[in-house]
């Protein structure tokens, strides 16, 4: 039990993180994005729904997922898609019916597809900055925590999210997370010290609440998403579209008026659940993000378009 807790309060000592390298937008381009943020929000949301609900009817008429995780190796032919649906009680015609209409996805991919939307509605400068942002994504293997700086440098706001504020339950959460999913032998001999599904909760909690900071994210609000427990403000239902990350990145949740929709990159072809629709609410019974046997999502920031 010690030994765990000076890993976590040792955390923020342990890992140096790299200088941010902002993205430049012009005046007249952050001129324009505060113009068309309504279309570009509108359609953003839009494009949430109609993701989810082409799941949804997908998955109601063949039992199997139409978005695949892109992270799954063994799905990312034609062919091992159609094996792996047989393999799940699928003919071979149904499987290769369904196969051919597969689409690969991922939290940060349907994150990033629907802003897009938003950004080539709006048209304009915008275009020229999701081109700065993609190509920036590209370079730094789409980090969800890089994407919110990026709408950051355009104005948006970096909200901090913990339904707690006790430093104590936090220390729990992160013995729970070593406890669940534990670092293998083999890496704990190579030296490694971090999983990356690990919250860091208390570390960052601290470093949040002291300096403004969460890992390499300047946070602009460090308390109006904080110490909710399992009621969220009210206000964040307000909130049109919003771009949330949990555990510095490991997982991407964008979502809009409260909702949280979120797309899984590593899951089975049949699940529904490659795809979740729920509240954002961590500690309230069928909240979002979603939690699974080893991922239990309890903090991280929220990237929203303006304070609320």
């Amino acid at each position: 039990m010690l030994k765990f807790a000076a890993v976590i309060i040792g955390f923020a000592a342990i890992i140096t993180p790299p200088a941010h390298a902002l993205i430049q937008f012009s005046a007249a381009e952050k001129a324009e994005h505060q113009q068309k943020l309504p279309v570009i929000l509108q359609t953003a949301a839009k494009c949430l729904d109609d993701t989810y609900a082409d799941h949804v009817k997908f998955h109601d008429r063949y039992r199997a997922s139409k978005y695949y995780g892109n992270r799954r190796k063994d799905y990312r032919t034609l062919e091992q898609r159609a094996t792996a649906l047989r393999g799940a009680g699928f003919s071979e015609v149904q499987a290769y019916e369904i196969a051919r209409q597969q689409v690969g996805t991922a939290c940060i991919t349907m994150a990033m597809q629907c802003l897009e939307q938003g950004f080539q509605k709006a048209g304009g400068l915008s275009l020229t900055s999701w081109n700065k942002i993609n190509a920036h994504m590209r370079s730094v293997d789409y980090l969800g925590t890089d994407l919110q700086i990026a709408l950051q440098d355009l104005g948006w706001k970096i909200y901090y999210w913990n339904p707690s504020n006790s430093v104590e339950q936090m220390k729990q959460w992160d013995l729970d997370d070593r406890r669940i999913a534990p670092l293998k032998p083999s890496e704990v001999a190579a030296g490694r010290r971090h999983n990356a599904v690990w919250g860091n909760h208390a570390a960052h909690y601290s470093n949040v609440t002291r300096g403004g900071k969460y890992y390499r994210t300047t946070v602009d609000n460090a308390t109006a998403l904080v110490g909710f427990g399992d009621q969220p403000p009210a206000a964040f239902a307000r909130v049109p579209f919003f771009l949330g990350t949990a555990h510095v990145g490991y997982h991407v949740f964008p979502g809009r008026f409260g909702d949280v929709i979120e797309a899984h990159s590593m899951r089975n072809l049949a699940s529904r659940d490659n795809m979740e629709f729920s509240k954002f609410n961590p500690l309230g019974s069928g909240g979002g993000p979603k939690w699974t046997a080893t991922e239990k999502y309890r903090s991280g920031l929220v990237a929203v378009p303006y304070d609320f």
